[in-house]
């Protein structure tokens, strides 16, 4: 969501501004270590005060986009701050709001609101285990990004993965949607690598709406992936659907959606990329989908930034690279072109990251060599 379009829909609305102001205050106490309470729980407050003086009023004015707009960015917050059962509440009350008024097409004319909201669903339904509680937009109201309904046909690469996956978990139509899925995600991460990449060019607005607009349709079939209920729960196999889905979103709201670091939902995406890890045996795994399980495997790290599951990813990831015969992050690009690669994975925030993992697989090379 970009940073200029919230500010000028902020400014028009005084308690979306308070609910924005308290979501810096979290993102300043988090990045720089500045004390930051006393300013979340007053902006917050604020926030709540002005939202429900309207809705009492609501008879007499109907609920409007923009008190939407102020409920959803409270909502978000409380998933920030690791409230589910307040954030379970106030997305109750996002999705009555929201059916008050028509239902989403009702804001398609205010595009920040219409974003923002979709993406506290689908948050929601990941962070709570629990399906979208709005249906998927008439994509005819939405633009797709321009040639993504021609993309290039399945990679060699893509089409073994296919096949694999099908005699692997015995889930041929699961299996064909995942490998789509990864094309279109292939796809939107070059997209936004080149349009980054060159400070000359410049995103027109309509290109921009347009492809977030389909990232936000990409997360819904990313839901629909990872909430899959399997036939038969004993069939390990079949958890690689819930892992490259987890991972996914997590590159999505990481890089697409360019969240700030260490946000909760990094660390949420993380620890359930890790639990799905520890379920399964990772060696068979990366047997199966070599690049795939690497790339599963440095998402969930770079997620876990400042937190205790960061340790396990590292030395899961050293371990992954020294026994593939990786050596460092040059080696790893190209080991992971093919498949899924953006140059954001290397971003000076992860340094540290990089520095550790490179660290660790030095160790095991010294320890193979005494050995």
């Amino acid at each position: 969501m970009g940073k200029e379009e919230a500010l000028q829909t902020s400014l028009s609305n005084p308690a979306l501004l308070h609910a924005s102001l308290a979501h810096v205050a979290k993102t300043l106490s988090s990045v720089v270590r500045v004390e930051m309470n006393p300013n979340i729980i007053y902006h917050i407050g604020k926030a709540i005060a002005i939202v429900n003086k309207r809705i009492a009023n609501s008879h007499e004015n109907p609920v409007s986009i923009d008190t939407i707009g102020a409920v959803t960015t409270i909502t978000a917050f409380e998933l920030r701050a690791g409230a589910l059962e307040s954030f379970k509440i106030h997305l109750d009350g996002v999705e009555a709001l929201v059916k008050s008024v028509g239902g989403l097409q009702a804001l398609v004319g205010v595009p920040f609101i219409l974003k923002y909201t979709t993406w506290v669903d689908i948050v929601g339904a990941i962070a709570l285990g629990s399906k979208p509680r709005f249906e998927l937009l008439n994509p005819g109201r939405l633009p797709l990004h321009p040639g993504l309904e021609f993309l290039e046909p399945c990679s060699l690469l893509g089409a073994r993965y296919k096949a694999r996956l099908s005699n692997l978990t015995g889930l041929p139509d699961l299996s064909h949607e995942m490998i789509e899925v990864y094309r279109i995600l292939q796809h939107l991460i070059s997209k936004r690598e080149r349009f980054a990449g060159s400070q000359k060019m410049e995103i027109s607005e309509m290109e921009f709406q347009s492809l977030q607009s389909y990232c936000t349709q990409l997360m819904y079939r990313l839901i629909a992936l990872i909430q899959y209920e399997i036939p038969h729960p004993l069939n390990r196999n079949a958890v690689v659907f819930r892992l490259f889905g987890n991972a996914a979103v997590a590159h999505i709201l990481m890089f697409t959606y360019n969240l700030p670091p260490r946000s909760g939902t990094h660390v949420l995406m993380s620890t359930q990329i890790r639990a799905s890890l520890e379920f399964i045996d990772v060696r068979e795994f990366q047997l199966a989908y070599p690049e795939m399980m690497l790339w599963i495997i440095m998402i969930g790290g770079l997620g876990s930034l400042g937190t205790e599951d960061q340790e396990w990813f590292i030395q899961l990831l050293a371990q992954s690279c020294h026994g593939a015969g990786i050596d460092g992050t040059a080696e790893l690009a190209l080991s992971l072109t093919e498949f899924l690669w953006s140059g954001f994975y290397l971003g000076p925030i992860f340094d540290e990251f990089w520095d550790d993992v490179a660290v660790a697989r030095a160790v095991m090379e010294a320890g193979k060599k005494v050995g």
